[in-house]
């Protein structure tokens, strides 16, 4: 690489330009999976702009005041066609930052994050007078699909990237506080290899909803993952929690005769070796947006996050933050999620699989490993410490690397 750059825009994002030579050519994507082994989320940059030379003054020095827009190229990007598409395209341009947006573009694709969702729920709200939900925006996160008033009813599988090509999806099962924010920069890394699919706790869909176990939960996602993928080796990721919820459904699957061709655990809840994770476990977007950045699983306290909406309001005035949070109903998932989880055991498992575990959980990961071990017939392929605590953990650059390595175009995931 040549030249490179970097400034923020007037969203306060990150704008990234690179001037590569020859030898050193790539891609935004490559480029951005690269950044992601080395920086936290929060700090990548939202765009990264490729071009042949950066502007320079007469004397030399970068001419910032001469560096494009950047925005996302999109080849067939489709304008707004009515009059609440281009409301909407020109809110999303606002919170983006963008010059123009395609009703097809994704939300989360073109730089969007659980901060600028909040911000854009709120414009929304004030701008069009609906009550968005956080859950809507995302199963629905186009233009095209809000506008239509596209209901995916009860489904909580939630499409988290994108991907060309054969590979089947990563399914990836939400902790305790049942969303998939803390997912989203693993969607990023595998962007154009592998479909990266969230599974949403569906009392977020449905605040009436409430499973009557681990294993009915279990059994139920397993049902929309084989509606989903109908055919072919199944890839199966847990973090947290979610690693639990991963074991039950490739038992479930293989009973029937799926194949599990990937099982993933990450910091996964076992059975009387996860007591203190369960208290910090999935604040994700509620503890990122406290301070204003993309980093999830901030590892807020139950009273820190009944205290939440009000330091919100006082430092961030103008909005709803206890409807936008949807704070009790957030809470009363977590409880119900964790009471749950007293009564679960692990299921029998004939099939391989890969374990992370961060370094804050010392002795107790590898007691909870010999306890995995044993119920799935040492089936343990791999067994890695990362240098993190439980709720950063999966969005560490090293858990990144390994699960591209093993999950990308060059990776099988086998397991």
């Amino acid at each position: 690489m040549a030249q490179a750059a970097v400034r923020v825009d007037s969203q306060g994002r990150l704008l990234a330009y690179a001037a590569l030579t020859g030898a050193g050519a790539t891609d935004p994507d490559t480029l951005r999976l690269a950044l992601s082994r080395q920086l936290p989320d929060y700090m990548l940059p939202a765009h990264i702009l490729l071009m042949p030379q950066l502007p320079t003054l007469p004397n030399g020095k970068l001419d910032r005041n001469a560096l494009p827009e950047a925005e996302r190229a999109v080849a067939a990007r489709t304008a707004p066609r009515s009059a609440l598409e281009r409301q909407l395209a020109e809110i999303w341009q606002e919170v983006l930052g963008l010059e123009t947006v395609g009703v097809d573009d994704n939300f989360f694709e073109l730089g969007g994050h659980s901060l600028l969702a909040l911000r854009l729920v709120s414009a929304i709200k004030r701008r069009l007078g609906w009550d968005l939900p956080l859950s809507r925006l995302l199963q629905n996160p186009t233009i095209a699909a809000l506008a239509a008033g596209a209901d995916n009813g009860l489904s909580p599988l939630v499409e988290l990237n994108k991907a060309a090509g054969a590979l089947p999806p990563l399914f990836c099962l939400h902790p305790a506080g049942g969303t998939v924010f803390g997912y989203y920069p693993l969607a990023r890394a595998l962007a154009g290899q592998r479909p990266v699919i969230g599974v949403l706790c569906r009392s977020f869909l449905n605040p009436d909803w409430r499973d009557l176990s681990l294993q009915q939960m279990a059994d139920d996602y397993a049902e929309a993952i084989r509606q989903r993928q109908p055919h072919g080796a199944l890839h199966l990721l847990g973090w947290s929690l979610g690693g639990a919820l991963a074991l039950s459904i490739a038992a479930r699957l293989q009973q029937e005769g799926r194949e599990v061709a990937f099982l993933g655990l990450v910091d996964g809840f076992v059975p009387g070796f996860d007591a203190e994770a369960d208290d910090q476990d999935d604040s994700d977007h509620l503890g990122g947006l406290l301070d204003g950045i993309a980093t999830e699983g901030a590892g807020l306290s139950p009273a820190q996050l009944t205290a939440l909406p009000e330091r919100l309001s006082r430092e961030h005035p103008g909005a709803d933050w206890v409807k936008l949070l949807d704070l009790q109903n957030g809470m009363a998932i977590m409880q119900h999620l964790t009471a749950l989880s007293s009564a679960y055991r692990l299921p029998q498992l004939a099939t391989g699989m890969h374990c992370w575990w961060s370094a804050a959980a010392g002795d107790a990961a590898d007691m909870a490993q010999d306890v995995v071990e044993q119920a799935c017939g040492n089936r343990v392929l791999r067994s890695t410490r990362i240098d993190s605590d439980h709720a950063g953990i999966v969005r560490h650059p090293d858990l990144l690397a390994d699960l591209v390595t093993l999950l990308g175009k060059d990776g099988d995931g086998e397991a």
